[in-house]
């Protein structure tokens, strides 16, 4: 594929507008990303409690036909709702594919929980589906060439079994969790159980720790279980100070998840109570 032109209109100043939109209006976006699940049921609940605060981003592609820029969890939570309608900020209109996918790749680059492995995997799509330059590429996305190159070659030292998960089945950051895994049919293999078990984070940080552990000739460490006051015991599978603390916090996050989950309170408080050790006190 022959290298792409310079970017039209480069000067052209576009008005950004708010318009409310049927969700079905808006396709998706040309840069295949992985949905983190809890996120989208995490943001729906946010929806039925606050309502829609931030629009999706997106570009007009035709009459009433918009592309999906940056948003795709909140579409993703409002379509779980069943709502037809969204609000959407249009910041562009007749794109390149090429303007259309650098847009979605700086605003999501720099976003928080954005791994380098999944910066690669964007800017790999963005290179391969456009068949742009480098230089082409950094000059539209801020970055230097340098730094364009060094993240399409993590891209291409991911194993090619690993890539070809990478992003409709695996999780970039879950694969950059997996790529901390020197020895490739390991990684292999560990990727292709998160897959097929759908390990959440917690567990593949536990599993790694595991392979870390035997790699170093350790013994496997007996497990620690820890009794509240009020007679629950948690059992923790490994000495490791790692997975100790991910496991905890998994734990506190799952206590976070019950405050703000709206449960009645006849269903909390039994919870609260056993994992405070003592009567929890009514809301």
């Amino acid at each position: 594929m022959s290298a792409l032109p310079p970017p039209a209109n480069k000067s052209a100043v576009f008005t950004a507008v708010i318009l409310t939109v049927l969700i079905a209006s808006v396709k998706p976006s040309l840069i295949e990303r992985t949905l983190d699940l809890p996120n989208v049921a995490s943001i729906a609940k946010s929806l039925v409690r606050d309502k829609q605060q931030v629009p999706v981003v997106v570009v007009k592609i035709g009459d009433g036909q918009y592309r999906l820029v940056d948003g795709a969890h909140r579409i993703a939570a409002a379509i779980q709702l069943g709502w037809e309608k969204i609000e959407v900020k249009v910041i562009g209109e007749n794109l390149s594919p090429f303007e259309e996918m650098t847009l979605t790749l700086s605003l999501n680059r720099n976003r928080k929980g954005t791994s380098p492995i999944d910066q690669a995997i964007m800017l790999h799509q963005l290179k391969e589906a456009t068949g742009s330059t480098i230089l082409q590429i950094a000059e539209q996305v801020g970055m230097s060439p340098a730094s364009v190159q060094r993240s399409l070659d993590i891209h291409n030292r991911i194993p090619a079994e690993i890539r070809a998960l990478i992003p409709a089945k695996l999780a970039p950051s879950k694969a950059s969790l997996i790529a901390q895994i020197k020895d490739v049919p390991t990684q292999i293999k560990l990727a292709q159980m998160v897959v097929d078990q759908n390990l959440p984070r917690e567990v593949l940080l536990a599993e790694i720790q595991e392979i870390k552990r035997r790699k170093r000739g350790e013994t496997k460490a007996k497990p620690i279980s820890v009794k509240t006051k009020a007679g629950s015991v948690y059992t923790f599978t490994t000495a490791s100070v790692d997975v100790l603390v991910a496991e905890l916090n998994a734990l506190i996050a799952a206590c976070k998840k019950i405050a703000l989950d709206g449960l009645p309170w006849t269903v909390a408080q039994p919870i609260l109570t056993k994992i405070e050790g003592e009567p929890a006190p009514k809301k």
